[in-house]
C-alpha cells in the first residue's frame, strides 16, 4: 500500500511540476481546419496546434509537415522553398495574400484553413 501511495504521489508531483513548467511558457493555441485532401491525409476535420515562441504561419506549416509527412507534397514546393502556388490560406475566415503567407503572424485562438483549387462544372 505504501508503494502504491508513493507511486501515486510521485506521479502527482510530476503532473504539478509539468503544469508549473507550462505556466512559464508563453504558448498559444491555433485551430487548423482540414478539408478535401488535407482531411484525407490527417484523418481529422480539425486540430489544435500549440505554438511556443515562433508564432508565424511558417512554424505551423513546419509542425504539420513533421506530423503528417504526406502533407508536404500538398503544401510545400521544394524548388521555391515556399508554399505551393495552388494553396489558398484562410485565416479567421479571410483569404490571405499568397506573397505574405509564410510571414503571417498568428494570435492565440486563430483559425487556419488550407484550401486547394476547386474544379468541376
Amino acid at each position: 500500500m505504501k508503494k502504491l501511495f508513493a507511486k501515486w504521489l510521485s506521479q502527482e508531483n510530476r503532473i504539478i511540476k509539468n503544469n508549473e513548467d507550462n505556466k512559464d511558457r508563453n504558448t498559444m493555441k491555433i485551430e487548423i481546419l482540414y478539408f478535401a485532401d488535407f482531411k484525407d491525409i490527417t484523418g481529422k476535420e480539425r486540430e489544435i496546434v500549440e505554438l511556443d515562441d515562433d508564432n508565424r504561419l511558417k512554424e505551423v506549416i513546419r509542425l504539420l509537415m513533421k506530423k503528417y509527412p504526406n502533407l508536404e507534397k500538398l503544401l510545400w514546393n521544394e524548388n521555391t522553398q515556399d508554399l505551393n502556388e495552388n494553396i489558398s490560406i484562410m485565416l479567421n475566415h479571410e483569404a490571405q495574400p499568397s506573397n505574405a503567407s509564410l510571414s503571417i503572424t498568428l494570435s492565440d485562438g486563430d483559425k487556419i484553413a488550407f484550401l486547394l483549387p476547386i474544379s468541376g462544372g
